[in-house]
C-alpha cells in the first residue's frame, strides 16, 4: 500500500513538473519574440490555456518565470565554458577558450544571451526562486573556472604573476561584452576601414589574451 501511495505522489510531482516546463516553453517564446516588458502574465496564462490564478501556483510573479528561462540559457553557457576550458591544454589557452565559449553562446543562443544580460542589468530585485539561485551559482562558477585558470597560469608561467584572478575574470567578461555589443557608430567606423565587426572581435580577443600572458601569444590558428 505504501508503494502505491508513493507512486501516485511521484506521478503527481512528475505531472506538475511537466506542466511547469510547458509554461516555461510558452513564456520563452513570448519573451524571445517581444522582450520582458511587453509580455504580461495574463498573456502567458492564455497561451498555456489556464487562468492567471493557476499560473501563479507555479510562478509567484513574472520575474520568477523570467529567471526560469534565464536558467536554461545559463546552463547552456556554463556547459560551453566547462567543455572548452577542460579541453584547453595550457592555462593561457583556457583563458582564450573562455572567450570562445562566450562568443559561441552569444552567436548560437542570442535570445538566451539577451535575456541573461537583461537579468543582470540591475532592474530586478534578487528573486528568491530556486531558478534565480541556480543562475547566480552557475554564473559564479563560470568566473571561478576563469579564476582557477589564472591561478594555475601564474604557477606554470603562462600568465603574468601578481594578477588578481577575480579582477582578471571580470576584466575579460566586461571587455568581451563590450566588443560583442559594440555601438553602431564604431561598427561603421571599422567598416569604413575595411574591418568587419567579427575581425575586430577576433583581434580584441587576442589583445586581451596577450595583456595577461607572460609572452606574446601566436595568433590562433583556424
Amino acid at each position: 500500500m505504501l508503494v502505491t501511495t508513493v507512486s501516485i505522489k511521484e506521478l503527481k510531482e512528475r505531472e506538475k513538473e511537466q506542466r511547469r516546463e510547458y509554461i516555461i516553453d510558452a513564456a520563452e517564446k513570448l519573451f524571445f519574440a517581444r522582450g520582458y516588458d511587453s509580455v504580461s502574465m495574463s498573456e502567458i496564462a492564455y497561451a498555456v490555456g489556464m487562468n492567471k490564478a493557476t499560473l501563479y501556483l507555479y510562478f509567484e510573479n513574472k520575474d520568477a518565470l523570467y529567471f526560469a528561462i534565464v536558467r536554461r540559457g545559463v546552463r547552456i553557457m556554463h556547459g560551453l565554458f566547462r567543455e572548452k576550458i577542460e579541453k584547453a591544454a595550457t592555462s593561457i589557452e583556457k583563458i582564450r577558450a573562455s572567450g570562445d565559449a562566450f562568443l559561441e553562446f552569444n552567436r548560437q543562443y542570442p535570445h538566451y544571451y539577451r535575456m541573461f544580460r537583461h537579468a543582470g542589468s540591475g532592474r530586478f530585485d534578487a528573486p528568491g526562486s530556486a531558478d534565480a539561485a541556480e543562475v547566480a551559482r552557475l554564473s559564479g562558477d563560470i568566473f571561478a573556472m576563469m579564476g582557477r585558470a589564472v591561478v594555475t597560469g601564474m604557477a606554470d608561467g603562462t600568465i603574468r604573476k601578481g594578477l588578481d584572478p577575480t579582477v582578471v575574470a571580470i576584466y575579460l567578461a566586461v571587455a568581451s561584452e563590450a566588443v560583442v555589443n559594440l555601438p553602431s557608430n564604431f561598427v561603421d567606423t571599422l567598416a569604413s576601414q575595411g574591418i568587419s565587426h567579427e575581425q575586430f572581435i577576433e583581434s580584441t580577443m587576442e589583445l586581451m589574451q596577450s595583456s595577461i600572458a607572460t609572452q606574446p601569444q601566436t595568433k590562433k590558428s583556424d
